[in-house]
């Protein structure tokens, strides 16, 4: 692709990329197809591209003389009135997408309330597999590369065959892990003249604001501990407060890897909610006073936790 321009004109598109990777720090999803992340990153690339294009609109040489209007341009079309496209394409994304989102995510939320979701997380830094089965129904293998968690998957169903493949094939998790197992979590199906067991999923409460989602790690040698952070919250995150907390004190459960991670956190109070923040994500830059937020931390199963290790990786989820 040939890139005309004449002048600052080629800041247009540099402006353009760096705003983007700026708003990437922000967002989950940074695909184009994203109309907040994309929404944002126009908004901002407007803003720049108004003051470049103001600063060069016009004005007079050293000598005094006149100096040609427009001559900064890209693609023809000069700086000042990319802001105008810039600045009129957020608009539409941010403001004429709200609604249609809003409709999108309360039904989301609505079936979300009444089925039960399960996350797998790779733990490792190998890239691994995880797959969900069960007959006549949800049947997905999908790859997660290291330290990544896959999107909610809803289970409607009673129980699914879970599990995790190396690239070579081989398990790293399958669930019972162990011969020795709880066999009330499971269910015996036939198939093929064959009977399996597939891991029960259990039912939702009909609590109000609660968290339940069910987690699996795709590596049995890794355990899960759910932290408390609130306390780093005054209006914002306080960075500075991580150091001076016993964050031995604020582990509010730990949870063998070994077996599907059955999460359920009731909100501190009746008009309370509760923010779960995945593993290796960035934490809420500000937060309520109703809302306890939540971290996800994971480790090998024979390493020990200690309050230096939960510091430094609440520190590394601050932005």
């Amino acid at each position: 692709m040939v890139i005309i321009y004449r002048g600052l004109g080629i800041l247009v598109p540099i402006v353009l990329f760096i705003a983007g990777w700026i708003v990437s720090f922000w967002f989950k999803d940074t695909r184009i197809g994203n109309p907040s992340f994309m929404g944002w990153t126009l908004f901002y690339t407007a803003i720049v591209c108004l003051l470049l294009g103001l600063g060069t609109f016009g004005g007079t040489d050293e000598n005094g003389n006149p100096i040609p209007k427009n001559r900064h341009h890209f693609f023809y079309i000069p700086i000042i009135f990319w802001a105008l496209i810039f600045g009129g394409l957020s608009a539409y994304l941010l403001l004429a997408t709200d609604k249609k989102s809003e409709e999108s995510s309360e039904a989301e939320l609505a079936v979300a309330d009444t089925v039960p979701t399960i996350h797998f997380y790779n733990p490792t830094p190998d890239t691994l597999d995880y797959l969900i089965y069960t007959q006549g129904g949800l049947s997905e293998q999908e790859t997660l590369m290291p330290f990544t968690t896959s999107s909610a998957i809803r289970i409607p169903g009673k129980s699914y065959v879970l599990g995790a493949l190396d690239t070579k094939g081989e398990a790293t998790m399958t669930l019972p892990y162990y011969e020795k197992y709880d066999s009330k979590l499971y269910e015996r199906v036939k198939e093929d003249g064959r009977e399996i067991e597939q891991r029960l999923i259990r039912p939702l409460s009909k609590q109000a604001n609660d968290y339940e989602d069910n987690w699996m790690l795709l590596n049995g040698d890794y355990d899960m501990i759910l932290v408390d952070v609130t306390e780093l919250y005054s209006g914002t995150i306080q960075k500075e407060k991580a150091a001076t907390i016993d964050w031995m004190k604020k582990i509010r459960s730990r949870h063998a890897g070994s077996e599907l991670i059955e999460l359920s956190i009731a909100p501190a109070s009746p008009k309370g909610s509760v923010y779960v923040s995945e593993p290796n994500t960035y934490l809420p830059v500000s937060n309520s006073g109703e809302r306890s937020v939540y971290m996800l931390l994971t480790f090998p199963n024979d390493e020990e936790v200690t309050n230096d290790f939960i510091r430094e990786s609440v520190e590394h989820v601050i932005m």
